[in-house]
């Protein structure tokens, strides 16, 4: 592990999409530590704050499967970059919008962004690994766990110290905008690859296997969602927590 570890991260190519991948989970680590701040905000009760935060599930579920056309027309390396960069402006947004459903819309931006980089830098691993010869992707995802537990730890420091929401938000953006500045030329010097899309039916009904594997991955799904966002909630509203510690739960989960 250790000598993995240590080629993942003295191969720029691979350092570069890792960047990628925890930029992607600091923002989100960010944010669910500002969903207490947002319920407060708009005075909603827990089932109008769940229907909110659908909308950006929602939205990355309802564009998902338009990931692939958006790549094969822009290119892997594109979409990586701009979805990333698209993220990190709209993410400006939910907590400075005076209207909830400028909230609710500024989530679904969000989502559909996270559609669009997940597939196009997950597309890239793939590429790098074919054309290096090397498995990086579980450490990819690794450093998206990675930068989700340093996002939401960091916007509670931030939180405690009583930075003001768009001072704080306008920090992570500032930052996420400056590693991608830095990744851009790495991340452009991957060959290309385009998605392929399968010849025949566009659609088929799934066999027992797929079947059992979307189970799997709907109770996986479930159990994320649920923890990322309500985590900060239950420790603002029924651990009474300290604001220096309010994304602690997710980022230790």
């Amino acid at each position: 592990m250790t000598t993995h570890l240590k080629t993942y991260f003295t191969n720029h190519r691979s350092l570069a999409i890792g960047a990628i991948f925890a930029s992607v989970g600091f923002l989100f680590g960010n944010w669910v530590t500002w969903i207490p701040f947002v319920k407060q905000k708009y005075g909603l009760d827990d089932a109008q704050l769940g229907l909110l935060l659908l909308s950006l599930p929602l939205a990355s579920t309802l564009t998902n499967p338009l990931s692939t056309l958006v790549i094969n027309r822009f290119g892997m390396r594109t979409t990586t970059l701009g979805g990333l960069t698209g993220m990190a402006l709209v993410y400006l947004l939910p907590v400075n919008v005076p209207a909830l459903w400028m909230t609710s819309i500024s989530l679904g931006l969000l989502g559909i962004g996270i559609a669009f980089t997940n597939v196009a830098m997950n597309t890239c691993v793939t590429a790098i690994e074919k054309q290096d010869g090397t498995f990086i992707m579980s450490t990819s995802h690794g450093m998206f766990s990675g930068g989700g537990m340093i996002g939401s730890a960091l916007a509670s420091v931030l939180m405690g110290f009583k930075v003001p929401p768009a001072v704080h938000v306008s920090i992570i953006t500032l930052t996420i905008l400056t590693i991608i500045v830095l990744a851009r030329p790495i991340i452009m010097g991957i060959h290309e690859e385009k998605l392929k899309s399968e010849g025949g039916a566009k659609f088929a009904w799934p066999n027992r296997v797929l079947v059992g594997m979307i189970a799997i991955s709907l109770c996986t799904n479930i159990t994320e969602g649920t923890m990322s966002d309500w985590t900060a909630v239950y420790m603002r509203e029924v651990v009474e927590a300290n604001d220096f510690f309010i994304g602690w739960g997710f980022a230790c989960y």
